[in-house]
């Protein structure tokens, strides 16, 4: 049994410092490998001391760039809102490794279509400048030739290197249409729109205390569906870039935000001209951005469907509910808990978001009057049905909310079992008296 356990510890000491050895030869080869891709690095420049950057395609077309406090911002060939990620992912030129040396003494250049070349990549820092050549590709592969300074060596890098170097001013720019901006941190937004001026709404307030819609109608507006909206159109982005209409804009956008302890505003203008392209103009440039025609349904938003579809909030404490149909009423109390489930079902519907909102009307002849105790005050809700769908006319908002179809089924069930009287189910409704007189046999 000893000489069994002993041959097992042997083997495993055996297998453990086989392991071991590999582990340490991986590493050793791994680390080695590493060297040497280090030594091929294409530049010595740090991307975070780099401050001007240009570029030079074979038509001679430049774009340069300067770094400032507020990030890079494209200056030539005119000035840009600029893309920052863009302009990392260029910087990222810095940290790359040639796949193989060519030649240290080039002695004629248009062997590696370097007397005209594709592009030249100039980078700027503290101490140091560097330029990149960009030549041909290589008859044998797609890599490409790129020279390291004036009169540095030739190598071989891959195309995704050189990729990065053969791009126009358009790849740089921006097409966010706002950036610098989170929906949290707006404090005010106006739209206007020559098409429908009905439809003009200002809206205004904070994340903290809510927004508000001050415009066409007064109402508390919901924060998901405020900051959804905002998500959707100001931070989408656009396709392109084209001339900007002279004509009046279809829409303006205005829009006020907090930046730390600053304020900031933009004006946006908005075009339709042929139905489905979309167009904005920033402040600041000439020309426009192009929108993807989906977004035109998010900047003609109807106010309505940014209001808040919920009853009571969520935070708010619901305490007594009444249910008053003609003569029947039935009532209960929260007490630990509510006395009956469709109590229960009913004091978590009124905290849930309707189907959608609609302008307040006159209601004379409500189905059943929902009494509601929230946060110590007594709410009286007039309900009414429409087809399948009941409606809650709030007091004290300008609109009224229609339930969902599921909501308005838990609504009837919540009805037919506290107000059976009135409120019988169809079936049992329907069911006649069994008749005295017995059936033929």
């Amino acid at each position: 049994m000893s000489k069994g356990w002993l041959t097992n510890i042997v083997l495993l000491l055996f297998i453990g410092g086989a392991g071991a050895g590999l582990w340490w030869m991986d590493r050793q080869e791994s680390s080695e490998k590493a060297q040497e891709e280090a030594s091929r690095v294409l530049s010595t420049l740090k991307a975070d001391e780099i401050s001007l950057l240009s570029f030079q395609d074979e038509e001679g077309d430049e774009i340069s760039m300067e770094k400032s406090d507020a990030g890079w911002k494209i200056n030539q060939p005119r000035s840009y809102i600029t893309d920052q990620d863009a302009v990392a992912e260029t910087l990222r030129i810095v940290t790359k490794s040639y796949q193989r040396h060519v030649t240290d003494t080039p002695a004629d250049l248009s062997i590696f279509g370097m007397e005209k070349p594709v592009a030249k990549l100039v980078l700027t820092g503290k101490e140091k400048q560097q330029t990149f050549i960009l030549g041909s590709s290589s008859p044998t592969s797609g890599n490409r030739y790129l020279r390291l300074d004036a009169e540095g060596p030739v190598v071989l890098v891959p195309k995704a290197v050189a990729d990065s170097m053969m791009r126009k001013v358009d790849a740089f720019r921006q097409k966010k249409i706002i950036t610098g901006l989170t929906a949290k941190d707006i404090t005010r937004l106006v739209r206007t729109s020559t098409r429908s001026p009905e439809s003009d709404m200002v809206i205004s307030g904070n994340s903290t205390e809510g927004w508000q819609l001050t415009g066409p109608i007064t109402d508390k507006v919901g924060a998901n569906r405020f900051t959804s909206w905002i998500d959707q159109l100001l931070l989408g982005r656009g396709s392109g870039f084209s001339e900007s209409l002279t004509d009046t804009p279809h829409w303006t956008l205005e829009v006020t935000w907090k930046s730390g302890e600053n304020e900031q505003k933009q004006t946006l203008k908005f075009w339709n001209p042929d139905q489905k392209q979309l167009l904005v103009q920033r402040p600041g440039e000439a020309d426009s951005l192009e929108l993807y025609s989906y977004m035109l349904k998010d900047l003609d938003k109807e106010p309505l469907t940014l209001l808040d579809h919920r009853p009571f909030a969520l935070s708010s404490s619901i305490t007594g509910l009444k249910l008053t149909a003609g003569d029947q009423t039935h009532e209960a109390s929260f007490v630990d808990k509510w006395p009956d489930p469709s109590w229960n079902t009913l004091a978590d519907l009124l905290k849930e978001e309707g189907w959608n909102t609609r302008l307040t009307a006159p209601v004379t002849d409500p189905l059943v009057v929902l009494t509601a105790t929230v946060d110590g005050n007594q709410v009286e809700i007039p309900v009414t049905k429409e087809s399948n769908t009941f409606i809650l006319a709030l007091p004290n908002r300008p609109v009224h909310i229609s339930l969902t179809r599921i909501q308005s089924e838990q609504f009837q069930d919540i009805l037919q079992n506290l107000l059976p009287e009135q409120f019988k189910p169809k079936q049992e409704a329907l069911e006649q008296p069994q008749s005295d007189i017995p059936s033929p046999e």
